[in-house]
């Protein structure tokens, strides 16, 4: 199976770890890489 990101996925992570931020930066970057790699996993 191909898993594609789009840009506007790519985007809304983006936004998730700007969302988080200001509270926890190091949890923020670290969620959003969570996220994309379980997208990723799906192929």
């Amino acid at each position: 199976m191909r898993v594609v990101i789009t840009d506007a996925a790519k985007a809304d992570l983006v936004e998730i770890g700007e969302m988080i931020r200001p509270h926890n930066p190091t949890r923020a970057m670290a969620f959003v890489d969570e996220l994309l790699n379980r997208c990723i996993a799906l192929a």
